[in-house]
């Protein structure tokens, strides 16, 4: 037992726990084996490297399911209403339960305690005292609830009591006065608590300020009179009457007994640190300095293949309408559908004030010629429109709550029948324009933006509704053809989730089954703070694959059907952060369509081109992180170079993991696409998103270290082959390497650019190889965030 100013710890072999609460929080984390928790209507396994936090006065019940060890930490109420300034310290932290967050610095934490504890290394225990200190502060920033989201008034009247007496034992408590404050009567209050606990009040008082008697008898060499009135005792003769009832002995003789069940304890303690020494030092200091394995072994039949969809080449994210009638932008939509092979361009605020369709008040006298522009632009060049009706601002922001630009472009319809007005209208205009079979062929989305914009009704009106909105929107383009695709809600997966579901269920129930569930995919957490919406970056490397299936699982439970779009994705909602420009972005891409293979329908990456995000601090720099394939120059990123490699795979998958996709186009051609894929450092964390430097970018991963493939391919139709390999490396080729050799400077001349965009490229070699048997074996080396396609055909020379 290692005790400290208001909190302890210790590691010791869990054991069975009836049903009990405790007076202080109390923190489990499971070292080894499995243990089984009962706790307010739940019944979570814990495994290894779980964590979950037990709050005050919470009952709960402990079942041991194979020999578990495990580090519990408790602090006192104290110590929390020191710090909180006497708030409500209620925690949701249960690493069971809750899949969407991250709790891997908890774990790490908890893992780094565990470890000092068991080497013992410092003569002090300050490394364990900042370890505990570094648990409550991550408790208290990131877990902390403002009330108890989940408990019954009678549940919130216990917790008042029970933290009444937690920071009040060590003086007089009086029950009447807190009968008072309560507004009810004493002998109410005293009948209640004993129906909640089982126990008297008076009782309960005698047994909190028992265990810290005990605690204190055991640890210090403090007199025992001392030790009553710290306590909460009036007196010495009261102390030890009321401590003989409760332990049998009085406090001089416990103190005996309890140096020597210490010394007990200390022993069985020192037996499990022995126990745990060689493997911790595996896991914590292993796993944290030494590097992933450094090769991957693939073996395929590449005679095997099963047929598959190209998901991530589908939709480009063009932005707000009016962007489309800039020429630059169109030259990139129609060189990104040519060259990546997009069918779709999506857009939103069709409605918008630059677009000049209608001011929101009258119906009637529409004005389409621009927004004619853009379809007609669209069409000719056989470009399918992907039409997001809902409302969003036009903004880019250089990281969360840091915005470039905001501009809130939508028209304000004044009623719903101005906004049913003009959607009638405007179908009718397209249809007459185009022909109902080319718009057949269109997607129309009803996304709603709840983050930018906490109320984005396409309308005004008291009684608004989104279902309804949704509604009217679906029966008039159905009314044109079936053919059309009708979804929403846009959903931020974890944000409000209850609308989601609300409007996956009444959609359906209204007849207006959506032909596709959309959402978007960033990796963070959206959540309230200080009355505002705000977006966090999570710190769990599956995040986007444990956001997919949760959204399909919530899908699934509606009852629905349907498709699954990712409208937009992307690995940063900055549009000033070099990340955007760097081999990571690639490596990112690549590695979540691996994650993600066969789960989605469409993956949308956002955005097209950086002339979406275009403003005056950008100047005339042929970069600036913006969140583009291309730059506003028509420089290739690595990225586009991803999708590039992505779009050219195989018809055929072979096979797939960590790493690497194998493809087959026919009998004749395959490709291999590989990549060496690296997770940010903790310190990307707490530093700045709008990464401005590109020279610290290396410096923000775990770690630096290369990574060998070793292919062997079986049961190829030739002999001979030819190896050809392409490959897009932070080291020459991607545009922040190549603008580094003119030292970042903002303002290039032309055939600066035009040399950059050139250099832009990735590295190709080619090299024969004999097949021994049909099989061929080789391998390859990538550097961190370096992607390669390979690809093999017959050698016919």
């Amino acid at each position: 037992m290692n005790y400290l100013e208001g909190m302890q710890y210790k590691i010791k072999t869990a054991a069975e726990e009836n049903w009990h609460f405790h007076p202080e929080l109390e923190f489990i984390f499971v070292i080894e084996g499995q243990i089984r928790l009962e706790m307010q209507g739940r019944n979570d396994l814990l495994k290894k490297h779980d964590v979950v936090l037990i709050n005050a006065g919470t009952q709960h019940a402990i079942h041991v399911q194979e020999k578990a060890i495990v580090c519990v930490v408790n602090y006192s109420w104290q110590l929390l209403s020191t710090m909180l300034g006497g708030e409500e310290s209620v925690f949701a932290c249960n690493s069971a339960a809750d899949r969407k967050r991250s709790y891997l610095k908890l774990q790490a934490i908890f893992q780094q305690l565990v470890y000092h504890a068991v080497s013992r290394k410092h003569k002090t225990n300050c490394i364990e005292q900042s370890l505990l200190y570094r648990l409550l502060d991550e408790l208290v920033e990131y877990y902390l609830q403002g009330t108890r989201l989940h408990d019954s008034q009678e549940d919130l009247r216990l917790h008042k009591i029970l933290r009444y007496v937690g920071a009040n034992f060590q003086s007089n408590i009086s029950l009447s006065a807190l009968a008072d404050e309560m507004f009810v009567s004493t002998s109410t209050l005293s009948r209640f608590f004993r129906k909640k606990t089982g126990i008297y009040f008076a009782d309960y008082v005698n047994q909190v300020r028992l265990d810290y008697a005990a605690q204190e008898l055991g640890r210090t060499d403090k007199n025992v009179t001392q030790i009553a009135v710290d306590s909460g005792f009036s007196n010495l003769s009261a102390f030890n009457r009321v401590f003989r009832e409760m332990y049998g002995v009085t406090p001089s003789d416990y103190r005996k007994q309890s140096k020597e069940s210490l010394r007990e304890q200390n022993t069985e303690e020192t037996a499990l640190k022995e126990q745990l020494k060689d493997q911790l030092e595996f896991e914590i200091l292993e796993n944290t300095q030494r590097p992933a394995a450094a090769v991957v072994q693939v073996q395929a039949d590449v005679g095997r293949g099963e047929s598959y969809s190209k998901v991530w080449n589908l939709t480009m994210n063009a932005g707000s309408c009016n962007t489309l009638l800039l020429s630059n932008m169109q030259q990139h939509v129609l060189y990104l559908a040519e060259h990546l092979g997009f069918r779709y361009v999506r857009m939103w605020n069709v409605f918008s004030v630059p677009m000049m369709i209608t001011d929101g008040k009258h119906m009637g006298g529409y004005q389409y010629d621009r927004l004619d522009i853009v379809l007609d632009f669209l069409v000719e060049h056989h470009l399918i429109p992907f039409l997001d009706m809902g409302v969003r601002p036009n903004a880019a922001a250089k990281a969360e709550g840091k915005a470039v630009f905001f501009e809130s472009e939508s028209v304000q319809f004044t009623s719903r029948a101005a906004w049913e007005a003009m959607v009638a209208n405007f179908i009718q205009h397209v249809v007459k324009r185009y022909g109902v079979d080319v718009v057949s062929e269109w997607i129309f989305e009803l996304a709603y933006d709840t983050v930018h914009i906490p109320e984005s009704n396409c309308y005004q009106d008291d009684a608004y509704d989104n279902v309804t909105a949704f509604c009217y929107l679906y029966r008039q383009l159905k009314a044109v053809s079936q053919n059309i695709q009708v979804g929403g809600p846009g959903a931020i997966i974890g944000w409000r989730d209850a609308d989601t579901r609300d409007f996956l269920q009444r959609a359906q129930e209204n007849g207006c089954i959506p032909d596709f569930a959309s959402a978007f995919l960033f990796p963070y957490e959206t959540a309230i703070e200080d009355g505002k919406v705000v977006r966090r970056r999570v710190t769990n490397v599956d995040n986007e694959r444990e956001q997919i299936a949760y959204f399909r699982e919530m899908v699934a439970q509606s009852g629905l059907d349907c498709k699954i779009y990712i409208s937009e994705w992307n690995n940063s909602l900055s549009n000033r952060d070099y990340l955007n420009d760097s081999c990571f972005r690639a490596a990112y891409l690549t590695e979540k369509i691996e994650q993600l293979w066969g789960e989605v329908d469409m993956l949308g990456l956002w955005m097209a081109s950086d002339w979406v995000s275009n403003y005056y601090d950008t100047g005339s720099r042929i970069a600036n992180g913006g969140s583009g394939l291309l730059t506003k120059d028509l420089i290739h990123k690595p990225v586009y170079y991803a999708l590039k490699f992505l779009s050219s795979m195989g018809d055929s998958l072979i096979d797939k993991g960590k790493g690497y996709l194998m493809t087959r186009r026919e009998q004749q051609d395959y490709y291999i696409l590989c990549y060496n894929f690296k997770w940010y450092d903790c310190s990307y964390f707490v530093s700045r998103e709008d990464i401005d430097d590109p020279a610290v970018i290396p410096t923000l991963f775990q770690d630096s270290d290369p990574l060998t493939f070793k292919f062997q391919l079986q049961d190829l139709p030739f002999d001979r082959c030819v190896i050809k390999k392409r490959l897009v490396s932070p080291k020459e080729g991607m545009i922040l390497t190549e603008w580094s050799k003119f030292q970042y400077a903002l303002t290039l001349d032309a055939p600066d650019v035009q040399y950059i965009r050139q250099a832009c490229f990735p590295r190709m070699s080619m090299e024969r190889m004999q097949t021994q048997g049909h099989t061929l074996s080789f391998e390859t080396v990538l550097q961190p965030h370096e992607v390669m396609l390979i690809h093999i055909y017959r050698d016919f020379d």
